[in-house]
């Protein structure tokens, strides 16, 4: 893995791949490699780390989280869409439409505490794998990209330190 791309092995990954890595001992990498890889493929316009899960619809300018799913112009983050994904729905991640909030095994959490059960990490690591963006993050004058690449480079880096470690 060079620069700042995620891949994966196969472009096509199934289900009892993400089952089996969502079972693999903590900290999980595999499991945030296809996280990542499954990112990869959501349009720019579509991926913001500033907006958990986010619809709108109806008038301009209205919001509707409660009503949501990946074909309405949905604007999320990357935990914002594996809760939308069925693998990871069956490892527990999930979000609760009433209150608008992510939850692990149906009960509420905060995205951090849900990212570190689903990958083994800790708290701050999913913090920082998964936060807003940040001032110093910013590389100049926002680009529609900007905010994918960011959250490329996050995991990239992440998995580094975690692989040096382990070697």
């Amino acid at each position: 893995m060079q620069g700042t791309n995620v891949s994966y092995r196969s472009n096509t990954i199934t289900h009892e791949e993400i089952l089996a890595a969502g079972q693999a001992p903590a900290p999980r990498l595999e499991l945030l490699r296809i996280a990542a890889a499954i990112v990869d493929g959501i349009p720019a316009r579509r991926f913001s780390l500033n907006v958990v899960r986010e619809r709108k619809a109806g008038r301009p300018g209205t919001y509707k989280p409660r009503s949501m799913d990946a074909s309405c112009g949905s604007v999320c983050c990357g935990i914002g869409w594996l809760t939308l994904h069925p693998s990871f729905q069956a490892l527990g991640l999930g979000w609760d439409a009433e209150e608008s909030v992510v939850t692990w095994n149906d009960r509420w959490q905060s995205f951090p505490e849900a990212g570190s059960k689903l990958f083994g990490i800790t708290w701050d690591e999913a913090h920082r794998l998964f936060r807003e963006l940040t001032y110093q993050e910013q590389e100049g004058p926002e680009s529609a990209d900007m905010h994918k690449r960011i959250f490329r480079k996050r995991v990239v880096e992440f998995l580094q330190r975690h692989e040096q470690v382990a070697t």
